[in-house]
């Protein structure tokens, strides 16, 4: 069988007194002080109830291995007991001293034999203990030394104490002392001392009893104090042990005194004259066990100055400019925090607390840590609290078996939340130890220890809890987490306690938060009076107080794992305790309605914004918020009220940021079913026909939503009923109005005060106000009360969001009278059901969701959450288009356009869409394209003439009245309509390439295309390929004729001014070079040129150009007499062909031509080439581009002309001798001879005449200047 975690307690299930051995009364303090457990009273309690762990023996170890070290090195050590309050650090010197002490219990104890046996020298060694509490103290001195003085004393009678405290002032009254009573009567009294000059010692009594101890040689052992003994002594020169001599037997006899009053002795001289003194008593080390010292360090801390002069002490137990003291001293400290990140209170600056740190780290390497975690409590308390009576073992095991806790409950109370590497969720075996408390609960007592009284450990509030529940609760339950607040959070609380003054503050603001608010509140909702024990409240009230008890105990303790940034639900599980319902209905969201119940009572209480499982948050900081509330009273005014309301009104319909129109109507565009929609919303008193007029029952805009929407209160004397009757009196029309009107329910007097409280925030936070109404508060008190009213207003503010849904019906929480249902429409037909929503704004969307599923009950269901794009629409229309210009009727689809597709066009009907491509075509168009024809005939359209876009449309919308089709929809129809049939679009009679669908005008004619012949279309289409790279669908069709043709219009203007002058060009070295008939470059050039102007003559004649382009194409495939690649090379490349011919039809090249064409006349036969030069031109210029391009044939012949002429230069006549060599050394003589050349055609004549410059040897410089022209 399992167990409902929220079950009632089974009434057979044995007690918790049946199970465990519970005292009736609290009989254990778990409280353990140093020095009362260690004599011989209460060793052997303290001894027996210590329960050694794993981790506690690791430990133990470790503290004699510690103590070995200062015996085996001779250095003082030191070590920190470090662990928080409850950890059992008290307990573990207690043990420590028994073992080191060598008490033979310690022996008998089967969990303590093995420290015993792992460390003799420890044990064996004779060592002085000394425990010290230093709670109350001055300083460490004087708890040290005078701990250590009172402690010997009773270890040692009559054994010369040791001088602790500063002799420079005893020895001056000593002086004044001897000279007011004499030197006879003070040496008298100070020989009756038995510190003795040079550091003799009296042996006790040995006079009193008549022996003569001059039979041992001399007149005594010692001698007495005298003059010369007395001022030797008291020099400051003087032997250490003669000062001391005197200092101890002045101590003894005139000044008693100084032994306790004085000043003390430095902390590591003191502790050297200890070692020292320990030693002559026989001790081979001192222990010195340090209880509360670090917590007596952490009281001081806001006394900046004594603080750092005690701490700074702490180096100085195990390090000092002494050097090597006598014997050992080994300390042990009971730490409970680190002092380096304590923080005193909230305010405290950075600043002092990283001077502190660093202060007190060079301390930290020096001291031994030993951790006595947290982690040891469970099986702690199951061994001293937990041990189950004989015979109970076996029903314990069962009860925790049949524990059957869900995953999030579970969770929690295993301490699974805030988990960090040093916080990690408890095992069910660790529940199990601690069983019938929680993991949670444990985890819960120990991180509240440091701010509980010291008496107050997680073991002591445990066993509370366990006697106050032996005679009621049963083994089948778990304790609520909340049941501890009352051990924890008590009268005196924290008020007694020394430490972080703001979490004394914190106890304080809790527990007032806690009797005077939040526990009255709860009561008086249970009608029940405060004297009434908490176990005779109902069982929703007790859930209710552990629920608020548990908010407390989070913001005392919010670093705690388990309460930090508690959610409802968590809070929910801490206290699901002993399996019974703790709320009516055992969820969450009841638990959350009483949560928002009391954040609206109390502005202390803070809910995120997470709807679902917010964060609770507690503020407990007085704050005089209500103060400046009550000052701004007159701020509260009924249209201020009013305002707010609508403030609040428009958020929830989405209006809050739209225009006003002239009725004072808003008009918010909503998306429904994938296309827009208008909604217009207008505010006002239903029953008041002065403020609410007839016609502002309907809407402004065919088509729209129009909503009325009545305000939740009115002037005293009015109701709800008047509005009811208002709008079944409104007159009726021939038409039924598209009107919606939400009548709510009233607000109550208390929830209109709260309105009004929101009222006086909402001022007083404004900048003004708020200088105004907090001028007389401190500027800290100033801030805070900003900080909490802006919180009490988001909590009003979220809570009249909930109120509005409830009043309007949006929500549950509200019984409406009959016949005051608060949606009526003004169309009897629609029929509406209660919206619902987690908000009033869900409830509003799906409010005109219903409406306008009314009153278009056929419309297409596009597949879409928000309304379709018109971009979305563009990519269906082109898909419809080139499905309709493809012969196969299909065409693939991008991403985008597939997911369109499928968003729009599967609804409507009109195409086959598959995944990845659309078909369309009359088996695919179903009965709309004739169903829009037919409507077309009907309204008297010739469907053989053209048809404007505004009369199809109207044909659409006459075809559609139920579906309330967009206008992009509509649209959609007409597009899809007109590539179907191979329609072509005008605008002014002009046909205008097909527009997207945002460019649909309805002056736009759609008009039937007259279409060429097949085989010319055929062939143009080839002849457009080729010739100008166009590709258009073959299927021949009105869009794809028009697409053909707008491509070629815009292929020839592109391409048309080249192909002229390349013709051009071409003529002109046609005619210089006397080529004859017409060559295949040139014949090509002017058949391009004559297409391209026969095709822009014929622009706006689809058919006409579709013939110019076919009559282009010869039977055998030839396009312009050219192949295919020849043709198209010809016009492509016509711009780089023109520039090249341009360039040699220019004066120079054209010389250049002139001179090898005269050369090779005048010289046949051995022209050099000349003539080869220019047949290989002539050659290339006369083929086509395709095969020679012109600027690489231009090229070629500039580089045989250059090769040329050097051949040239090489053959003239040169008969002259060896020509004469020039003394560069010298200035020869120079001569300029200028060569004007004028109409140069021919440049062999130029060469003649410089080479006759040559003939006599002489060197010439050549310089040739172009004098203008070309």
């Amino acid at each position: 069988m399992s167990f409902n975690p929220f079950a009632q307690a089974s009434s057979s299930a044995p007690l918790l007194r049946d199970v465990f051995d519970i005292p009736e009364y609290q009989s254990q303090t778990f409280v353990l002080k140093l020095e009362d457990s260690t004599d011989d009273a209460h060793l052997r309690d303290t001894l027996e109830s210590y329960v050694v762990t794993e981790d506690i023996a690791r430990n133990m170890h470790a503290a004699l291995e510690h103590v070995e070290a200062g015996l085996n090195t001779g250095e003082n050590q030191g070590a920190y007991l470090s662990g928080s309050f409850g950890s059992g650090k008290s307990h573990f010197m207690a043990v420590l001293y028994a073992i080191l002490a060598g008490e033979p219990l310690t022996r008998e104890i089967a969990d303590l034999q093995p420290f015993v046996a792992d460390h003799p020298k420890a044990v064996n060694s004779k060592l002085l203990q000394l425990k010290f509490h230093f709670l109350g103290s001055k300083t460490i001195e004087d708890t040290i030394f005078r701990g250590y003085l009172q402690q010997v004393s009773k270890l040692h009678p009559g054994v010369t104490p040791p001088v602790l405290h500063s002799t420079g002032a005893l020895f001056e009254d000593a002086q004044k002392m001897r000279t007011r009573m004499g030197d006879e009567a003070f040496f008298a009294e100070l020989n009756n001392a038995d510190s003795m000059p040079s550091g003799q010692q009296k042996t006790v009594g040995a006079e009193a009893a008549g022996i003569d101890l001059s039979i041992f040689g001399g007149e005594h052992l010692y001698s007495g104090w005298d003059a010369e003994a007395f001022d030797e002594a008291r020099n400051p020169s003087a032997y250490s042990e003669s000062r001391s001599a005197l200092a101890s037997a002045l101590t003894q006899t005139i000044f008693s005194s100084y032994a306790t009053g004085s000043e003390w002795l430095p902390l590591a001289e003191g502790l050297n004259i200890m070692s020292n003194h320990a030693k002559t008593l026989g001790y081979e080390g001192v222990v010195l066990l340090l209880d509360e010292l670090i917590l007596w360090l952490t009281f001081m801390i806001s006394d900046q100055e004594m603080f750092n002069r005690e701490a700074q002490k702490l180096t100085l137990l195990v390090e000092s400019n002494v050097g090597t003291m006598a014997v050992p001293v080994i300390s042990f400290i009971a730490r409970q925090h680190d002092l380096a990140y304590w923080q005193e209170n909230t305010s405290e600056a950075g600043s002092t607390m990283e001077a502190r740190r660093k202060a007190l780290q060079h301390q930290e390497g020096r001291f031994r840590n030993i951790e006595l975690g947290s982690q040891n409590l469970p099986e702690i308390a199951n061994r001293r609290l937990l041990t189950p009576k004989p015979g109970q073992q076996l029903v314990l095991q069962q009860a925790f078996d049949r524990l059957k806790l869900r995953p999030e409950i579970s969770n929690v109370l295993l301490d699974g939340v805030n988990t960090t590497d040093s916080h990690q969720a408890s095992s069910m075996d660790a529940f199990k130890l601690v069983f019938p408390f929680s993991p949670a609960l444990v985890d819960t007592l120990v991180h509240l220890s440091p701010a509980m009284q010291r008496e107050r450990t997680a073991l002591k509030v445990m066993e509370k809890l366990l006697v106050e529940k032996r005679d009621t609760m049963t083994i089948d339950q778990v304790i609520p987490v909340g049941d501890a607040f009352d051990h924890i959070i008590t009268s005196d609380t924290g008020s007694q306690s020394q430490g972080q003054s703001s979490l004394i503050q914190r106890f304080r603001n809790g527990r007032k938060f806690w009797q005077e608010k939040l526990r009255p509140l709860i009561y008086r909702e249970a009608g029940a009076d405060l004297s009434t024990k908490e176990a005779d409240l109902h069982k929703d009230a007790r859930g209710k107080l552990r629920l608020g008890k548990t908010l407390i105990m989070a913001a005392l303790a919010p670093e705690v794992p388990s309460l930090k940034a508690i959610t409802a639900s968590r809070l929910v599980h801490l206290n699901h305790g002993s399996m019974v319902k703790i709320f009516e209905g055992d969820d969450v969201t009841n638990a959350l309605t009483t949560l928002r119940n009391w954040a609206g009572e109390f502005p202390e209480i803070i809910i995120s914004e997470d709807s679902r499982d917010p964060i609770i948050t507690l503020k407990l900081e007085e704050v005089p918020w209500e103060e400046v509330i009550d000052a701004a009273r007159q701020e509260d005014t009924p249209q201020r009220r009013l305002n707010l309301v609508r403030e609040f009104l428009g958020d929830a319909l989405r209006v809050s940021n739209i225009n006003m129109e002239a009725d004072s109507s808003l008009t918010r565009a909503v998306s429904w079913k994938g296309t827009p929609r208008k909604v217009e919303v207008i505010f006002g008193n239903v029953r008041n026909t002065a403020e609410l007029s007839n016609d502002d029952f309907f809407a402004n805009t065919p088509g729209a939503l129009r909503i009325v929407i009545d305000l939740p209160f009115d002037e005293h004397g009015h109701t709800p009923a008047e509005d009811h009757r208002r709008v079944e009196a409104l007159p009726v029309r021939d038409q039924a109005p598209f009107t919606i009107v939400w009548l709510p329910q009233f607000f109550s007097s208390e929830q209109m005060s709260r309105l009004g409280e929101l009222v006086i925030i909402n001022r007083v936070l404004e900048p003004s106000g708020f200088r105004d109404y907090t001028a007389r508060l401190a500027g800290d008190a100033a801030t805070a009360v900003r900080s909490v009213l802006e919180q009490r207003r988001t909590t009003l503010s979220n809570q009249f969001r909930t109120l509005i849904a409830e009043v309007y019906g949006a929500a549950s929480g509200i019984q409406f009278p009959e016949g005051q249902e608060p949606l009526k429409s003004l169309d009897p037909a629609l029929h509406l059901t209660k919206p619902v929503g987690t908000t009033m704004a869900e409830a509003t969307d799906r409010l005109i969701e219903q409406a306008f599923d009314h009153k278009y009950p056929d419309h297409p269901s596009f597949n879409a959450d928000k309304a379709i794009r018109p971009a979305d629409f563009n990519h269906v229309l082109t898909a419809l288009r080139e499905a309709a210009a493809n012969r196969n009727d299909r065409t693939d689809l991008s991403i985008e356009a597939s997911r369109a597709t499928k968003m729009i066009l599967a609804p409507l009907d009109i195409a086959n869409v598959q995944e990845s491509h659309i078909v369309f075509n009359a088996d695919t168009v179903g009965s709309s394209m004739s169903s829009i024809n037919a409507q077309l005939r009907n309204s008297g359209k010739d469907l053989d003439a053209p048809i404007k876009v505004a009369e199809l449309r109207n044909a659409i919308l006459a075809l559609t009245p139920r579906q309330g089709l967009s206008d992009l929809t509509v649209d959609l129809y007409v597009g899809a309509w007109t590539a179907f049939h191979h329609r072509s679009w005008y605008r002014y009679n002009a046909q205008i390439k097909p527009p997207t669908i945002t460019e649909f005008d309805g002056d736009m004619q759609l008009r039937p295309v007259a279409l060429p012949d097949p085989e010319a279309w055929n062939s143009a289409i080839l002849v457009a390929q080729h010739l100008f790279g166009i590709n258009v669908f073959e299927h021949l069709n009105g869009d794809n004729l028009t697409s053909l043709q707008n491509e070629v219009i815009d292929a020839v203007n592109e391409h048309r001014d080249a192909a002229q002058s390349l013709s051009t060009e071409l003529g002109i070295l046609s005619h210089k070079l006397d080529w004859g008939s017409q060559t295949q470059r040139v014949r090509l050039a002017v058949e391009t040129r004559n297409l391209l102007d026969s095709l822009s003559s014929v622009r706006g004649d689809a058919v006409a150009l579709v013939e110019r382009l076919a009559n282009a194409r010869t039977a055998d495939n030839r396009i312009l007499g050219a192949s295919p690649q020849e043709a198209s090379v010809s016009l492509k490349e016509a711009a780089s062909s023109t520039d090249a011919l341009r360039e040699l039809n220019s004066t120079q090249l054209t010389s250049n031509l002139t001179t090898l064409r005269n050369y090779a006349l005048q010289h046949p036969g051995d022209d050099l080439g000349a003539a080869g030069v220019l047949d290989e031109l002539e050659e290339a210029l006369k083929a086509h581009q395709f095969k020679i391009p012109a600027d690489r044939a231009i090229d070629r012949f500039e580089e045989q002309f250059s090769q040329w002429t050097s051949a040239l230069a090489q053959r003239l006549p040169n008969s002259s001798p060896e020509p004469k060599r020039v003394d560069h050394h010298q200035d020869p003589t120079s001569e300029t001879v200028p060569l004007v050349f004028e109409h140069v055609t021919d440049a062999s004549e130029v060469i003649e005449q410089i080479q006759q410059l040559t003939l006599d040897g002489t060197p010439i410089k050549v310089t040739i200047e172009k004098l203008g022209g070309r």
